[in-house]
């Protein structure tokens, strides 16, 4: 009978090592995964993404001619101090003026998309501006309908017009134009 008391206090002993042992690589795996780091640099800047619109036109006070065209320059200019993309809406104050302006011929470095926003495709560094987005608003002769357009219907075009813009901070390369693709992903989709 001794020799089952010793069976079963051997057993103990080596029951209790085996936890003992167990409960130690838990706690060293534990402490292990708990004090692990790692580190990640995700630089960003601090900033302002400011803009300006710089407009000019000449109201001569006359109401224009239909089929001519008023003297009307739109530019964006970045006002802040990081590097940023534009947009612009051309937005009209009433249905009756849209349908007298002919469409709106663009410079160089705008493109429109679906959204109706024109985009520069170009970054503007901070001080910059953008080339002008259209420097005149031609009329039309006559409506779609082929009626003839009313000099009632041309009395507002200077102030009818409303040039609505928005920037966001670019970090690519100020120096390349973007992709319509690159424009989707950083301005979302259009």
């Amino acid at each position: 009978m001794q020799n089952g008391g010793k069976t079963a206090k051997i057993i103990r002993i080596i029951v209790l090592t085996v936890l003992i042992i167990a409960a130690a690589a838990c706690t060293g795996v534990t402490l292990a995964y708990l004090t692990d780091s790692d580190e990640a640099k995700n630089p960003f800047t601090v900033g302002e993404t400011e803009i300006e619109i710089r407009e000019t036109f000449s109201p001569d006070g006359d109401v224009p001619e239909p089929g001519g065209s008023v003297p009307k320059v739109v530019r964006v200019v970045n006002t802040g101090n990081l590097t940023c993309l534009i947009r612009v809406r051309l937005l009209f104050e009433d249905d009756t003026l849209e349908k007298v302006v002919e469409p709106f011929v663009t410079g160089q470095g705008w493109d429109q998309f679906p959204d109706g926003f024109y985009y520069y495709v170009y970054p503007v560094k901070p001080g910059g501006s953008t080339i002008p987005l259209i420097e005149e608003v031609k009329l039309r002769i006559e409506h779609e309908d082929g009626t003839d357009v009313s000099a009632d219907e041309l009395e507002k075009i200077s102030s009818g017009i409303i040039v609505y813009s928005e920037a966001i901070g670019y970090r690519g390369d100020p120096a390349l134009p973007c992709t319509a693709a690159e424009l989707a992903a950083l301005w979302g989709e259009f």
